[in-house]
């Protein structure tokens, strides 16, 4: 057993870069093991582009980390998010960054356990 919980923070003057893996934002995910054992554990963390914009998928996996957790500890890792994973690709193949309100959860792609919300501006 384990909880998880999430918070995004945004990185001052990232906006209006160019599509770089520059750090826009970082998740920060804490990990809390209610296990008796030492395991370990999958974070994926999934985004689903502003309500309404085109041809975007609902949800994509932004990232995933692999870690080990000992029985009972809480630990705490944090997931740089770049413009890449802020954007969807045209229908040329380019990406294109996409402006609004970016939701971020971790969990499986059906039942997330943990929400956020990132506004692109």
């Amino acid at each position: 057993g384990r909880s998880r919980s999430l918070g995004l923070q945004s990185r001052p003057g990232a906006h209006g870069v160019a599509m770089k893996a520059v750090t826009l934002a970082t998740a920060t995910v804490v990990v809390r093991s209610q296990s008796t054992r030492d395991a370990e554990q999958v974070v994926l963390l999934f985004a689903s582009p502003p309500s309404g914009t085109h041809g975007a998928p609902r949800a994509s996996l932004a990232a995933f980390r692999r870690l080990h957790v000992r029985a009972g500890a809480v630990v705490t890792i944090s997931i740089p998010i770049s413009a890449v994973e802020l954007s969807i690709a045209d229908e040329t193949g380019m990406l294109a960054a996409i402006k609004g309100e970016w939701t971020f959860w971790v969990g499986s792609s059906g039942s997330p356990e943990a929400v956020a919300t990132l506004l692109v501006a």
